[in-house]
């Protein structure tokens, strides 16, 4: 898999959640709100395969044990891949955010330097989760401060980028619970903080105050005003 360097992370909300984002209040669902959420038009939020640990396609099963019977099976026996959820991992609180990283791009020259600035931009289909956004301007110090909470309020916490796989070919266990999703999510680049221990409901991490190292804008002005440039040259806005 291609490392990917992360320049920014992204909250997309509306305003009045946004602010608590930056007082440092990461309310956290539980990763089952988003497998048991109802999406409206366009928002991708919910996702039927959040929580899984195991996702099966029918034509690789050949059997299937229940208690002590033996019940041969294929795909003539199935209509979808066999899903295995945690409760465990659904009891899980997860925080969201957008990642805007290198992504496929392992080095920069001007024949695809276009298409890095491009890849950059964050794509309209995200505006589904709000219509005004935060971006934090110091990575390494929001990283410091969640670490630094976490570690003040003895939370077992995991972090990282998301991985998205194709639900018609994927086959198997499930190797990151938490952290993996259909590719249909794909343009939402997500980057998760998880609270991994269960939980009865909702839960509010506070890291401390945060609006010193981000700023809030709209995503249309995010892209416009985005600036790259290559070693050496004048740098080119994301317009």
């Amino acid at each position: 898999m291609t490392e990917r360097f992360i320049y920014t992370l992204l909250k997309m909300g509306r305003e009045h959640h946004l602010s608590d984002f930056r007082a440092g209040r990461l309310y956290m669902n539980q990763i089952s709100f988003f497998k048991d959420y109802k999406n409206a038009e366009g928002e991708y939020r919910g996702d039927i395969l959040e929580g899984m640990v195991g996702h099966f396609q029918p034509d690789k099963l050949g059997s299937m044990k229940l208690g002590e019977e033996v019940i041969p099976i294929g795909p003539h026996n199935l209509a979808g891949p066999i899903l295995l959820h945690s409760n465990e991992v659904l009891g899980w609180n997860a925080f969201c955010m957008y990642a805007v990283h290198s992504g496929p791009f392992t080095s920069l020259s001007r024949e695809n330097f276009d298409g890095f600035v491009q890849w950059l931009r964050v794509e309209a289909k995200n505006l589904g989760l709000g219509d005004k956004l935060v971006f934090i301007t110091n990575g390494e110090e929001f990283r410091r401060r969640f670490v630094a909470a976490a570690i003040r309020g003895q939370m077992p916490l995991q972090a990282g980028l998301v991985e998205y796989f194709d639900p018609a070919t994927f086959d198997g266990y499930v190797p990151r619970p938490g952290f993996y999703k259909s590719d249909v999510y794909g343009h939402q680049r997500e980057f998760r903080i998880i609270r991994a221990t269960p939980s009865d409901g909702p839960y509010v991490f506070d890291i401390g105050p945060i609006d010193d190292i981000s700023e809030m804008t709209t995503l249309d002005e995010f892209n416009r005003t985005l600036r790259v440039s290559l070693p050496d040259e004048p740098a080119t806005e994301g317009t």
